[in-house]
């Protein structure tokens, strides 16, 4: 068996972090400086080979042999740069092209392996010998661009430095790939349906796009210019200085956060804070109003949709393959994963066509006829009206409705609940009923009620305590309302799922602490230690990852007593540290787990069955294929033809699809 481990060193004026890969890739100014390439056969690896451009433009007889043995497989560290430059740079200099079935990613695999993505942070959390060049990559950020005098500092000296780091790269990414292995058929399969989605890529509606621009510039000057006459001349960036200001004007005002503004400003909301005692003055109620709008991160999305667009208008990459532990995709570049929700099915006879025609008017007056004088608003809940199909084309969504909620209580044995999901009755007004005793209609007059059942039936299952679900559902509501609540939902309305908590730990634990590495299972969940690793086997045979970890004695809050538990190794925030595990996080992860293999089939029946994907965020997938009568029906019954494992589970699941010109949830 031989394979390649390929690098490029490149440069160029566009912004790699900015505006992606495949727009750097193909961007005039870009030039590959060099390529590193190191050949491994039988696991004899060969010393690596460094060729810079005009070696590269004379055709390697080396690197064209191993390019046209269709055997030979490339790897490299974040695979989805080598695999645009190979297209952009290379196959115009006369190589032949590499499909995706030939590469193999060894940060995919960092990924699945819950390690850090980094080639530098990898190969030290695997504590390789072989550790990231740091001078080389100092040099390198140097090179890639030019100077603040516009000049490149590409010397003979520096070329040949460079070429030093480049061998080093190629060495760091033989030594992870070495540790870390490849992903298994299943997973391989799905990390190669993960490129070809990614490189479709999201086609951009820019003359709508240009146009939100034009309405936001519209507003902004008067609504900048009147901040700072309410303010005495502060500009709405000066966050500490607003904060001042309204403390000065009698208002004490902790922070500037999107979440405490909402509370403030819309004091009716089922989210809010505590209220103030007293009604806000009007100009600090203004000026806070316009802080909101105009500090508004989701207007910035706007500006990367152009910068991340090639020139036919598609953003790729927008997704990256296994962003969490539990294997779901995380958003990149326009981060479609956090666009807000918007207010538009608030408003009656709105839909998000009609907003967006209204928007392509430019009519600022014709818009607030529509919408109200909150404009930022408008174009911030028409964000993903910016996604649209190719022309002659429609896109296609289907969304899976609470499915973690229902997967848990398959999982757990409460099939009684999930049947009753599954029938449509409203568990939400369910599960309040039984929390307040009496008959609950949360469309109908009990829309507080309604809310706390749906915070319990979605947030109670992963071992939410009392004081918890206070602060993420009913901050304003007494605590004891919390606690009964949650106790509620543990007793009455899913008894089953406490237990799932409490046998899926213990296994955990068991297998932690078994110092001759055997298999404990709970409700067919298997744990097990495996070398540097806790596996943890999901119903569908996945694996989930915990890195190092480490026994360790719990000491219980209620009696002070000594329980035995374990850590890991794993990022919080943006450090790699060792964290400690506990009976709600490894609920969390078997169930998103196993909703993420749901979705992934799912994306793979799609395939199969002419339905090509374009995105997925969170539960839903989106497909992007000509128009025809029927298509949401077959979308439909295509994801709702779940697997033979989740059949065995009892899983119902029900997906909502619909047909659309314009991305809508």
């Amino acid at each position: 068996m031989r394979y390649v481990v390929l690098d490029f060193e490149t440069a160029s004026r566009c912004d790699l972090i900015k505006r992606g890969a495949w727009v750097y890739a193909q961007d005039f100014s870009t030039w590959i400086l060099c390529c590193g390439f190191k050949v491994v056969e039988d696991a004899r690896p060969k010393p690596t080979r460094v060729l810079d451009e005009r070696e590269l433009r004379k055709l390697d007889p080396e690197l064209l042999e191993l390019i046209n043995d269709p055997t030979v497989m490339f790897l490299a560290h974040n695979a989805g740069f080598e695999q645009a430059i190979w297209k952009f740079q290379m196959e115009p200099m006369g190589y032949p092209p590499l499909p995706i079935e030939r590469w193999h990613d060894t940060m995919a695999s960092c990924a699945m392996r819950a390690l850090p993505l980094g080639l530098d942070a990898a190969t030290s959390a695997l504590e390789l010998q072989v550790r990231k060049d740091m001078d080389g990559h100092r040099l390198m950020m140097r090179m890639c661009k030019p100077n603040l005098k516009d000049e490149w500092e590409h010397g003979p000296e520096n070329m040949t430095r460079l070429k030093e780091y480049n061998v080093a790269d190629c060495d760091g990414q033989y030594g992870v790939y070495v540790s870390t292995k490849g992903l298994g058929a299943s997973e391989r399969a799905t990390w190669i349906l993960d490129q070809k989605i990614c490189q479709r890529g999201i086609l951009i509606d820019r003359t709508f796009v240009h146009a939100c621009i034009d309405v936001l510039e519209q507003v902004r000057v008067p609504m900048t210019a009147e901040f700072k006459e309410r303010t005495g001349g502060l500009r709405p960036t000066q966050r500490e200085k607003v904060l001042n200001w309204v403390n000065e004007q009698g208002v004490p005002l902790g922070d500037m956060k999107k979440a405490t503004l909402d509370a403030i400003l819309d004091p009716d909301d089922e989210f809010g804070l505590e209220d103030f005692g007293e009604t806000l003055p009007y100009d600090v109620h203004r000026v806070l109003e316009l802080r909101r709008s105009l500090a508004s991160s989701s207007v910035a999305k706007l500006e990367k949709m152009l910068q991340c667009a090639s020139s036919d208008g598609r953003v790729r990459y927008s997704m990256q393959y296994h962003g969490a532990r539990t294997g779901r995709w995380a958003g990149r570049l326009i981060q479609i994963q956090n666009y807000p929700r918007g207010e538009i099915e608030e408003r009656q006879g709105l839909t998000p066509d009609i907003l967006a025609d209204a928007i392509m008017t430019r009519d600022i007056d014709h818009i607030r006829e529509l919408w109200g004088p909150d404009i930022f608003s408008a174009v911030i809940s028409s964000l993903r009206s910016c996604i649209v199909p190719a022309q002659g084309k429609t896109l296609v969504a289907g969304d899976y409705a609470a499915v973690e909620a229902r997967n848990l209580l398959s999982m757990a044995g409460q099939h009684d609940k999930v049947e009753l999901m599954h029938s449509g009755v409203d568990v939400y007004n369910e599960m309040a009923s039984m929390i307040f005793k009496r008959p609950i209609d949360r469309k109908h007059g009990d829309a507080r009620e309604g809310h706390i059942g749906k915070g319990c039936v979605l947030g109670a299952g992963y071992g939410l305590g009392g004081v918890g679900f206070r602060a993420r559902f009913t901050p304003k509501e007494p605590v004891e309302l919390a606690q009964l609540a949650v106790q509620t939902y543990r007793t009455d309305f899913a008894p089953m799922v406490p237990k799932f908590w409490y046998g899926l730990w213990q296994a955990s634990v068991d297998a932690v602490h078994d110092p001759q590495n055997r298999t404990y299972d709970f409700a067919g969940i298997e744990f097990r230690k495996n070398g540097d690793y806790l596996t943890m086997r999901l119903p569908s045979g996945r694996l989930i990852y915990y890195h190092r970890p480490r026994t360790m004695v719990n000491i219980a809050p209620w009696d002070g007593s000594e329980r035995p538990g374990w850590s890991f190794m794993s990022y919080q925030g943006k450090k790699f540290r060792r964290l400690p595990a506990w009976h709600g996080m490894i609920t969390a992860d078997c169930i998103q787990g196993s909703s993420r293999d749901l979705i992934i089939h799912a994306a793979k029946q799609c395939e199969a069955n002419g339905f090509p994907i374009i995105f997925s965020v969170h539960d839903e997938l989106v497909s992007e294929l000509d128009d025809r009568p029927g298509l949401a029906a077959e979308f439909k019954q295509i994801m709702e033809d779940i697997p033979a494992w989740a059949r065995e589970r009892k899983f119902r699941v029900a997906a909502e699809c619909d047909t659309m010109q314009r991305y809508r949830k």
